[in-house]
């Protein structure tokens, strides 16, 4: 059975935090409260992990552990897929290594836009 875990980006503070599910709502917990989902960018995980062995995430920038091509990790369709400027396959077709994320590693995809 897949795991669900979810992620969240803080806008306002730029940091990354945990995602704690209540019941079908997804909820934000931080530094003990529980916050205002609309600061934030909610991220579910893949049920995949990279290359190392890192969780990999919705919103994830990716490198074929082979090629070096780059990739975003996105969820259309109904699944997982990994996107770049010439190519969308299925997440589970590749091995990746995550190397960072859209909110904080923005650059990693300027040469692929």
């Amino acid at each position: 059975m897949r795991k669900i875990k979810f992620r969240a980006w803080d806008k306002e503070n730029k940091e990354m935090v945990e995602v704690e599910l209540l019941g079908k709502r997804v909820l934000l917990y931080k530094n003990g409260e529980w916050e205002n989902i609309e600061n934030f960018e909610v991220m579910q995980y893949t049920g995949l992990n990279d290359e190392n062995g890192r969780e990999i995430y919705e919103g994830d920038i990716a490198r074929h552990a082979t090629w070096g091509d780059i990739y975003e990790v996105i969820f259309e369709d109904g699944g997982f897929h990994v996107l770049s400027s010439y190519d969308f396959q299925t997440i589970n077709e590749y091995p990746l290594e995550v190397i960072g994320n859209i909110y904080e590693n923005p650059e990693l995809l300027e040469g692929e836009k």
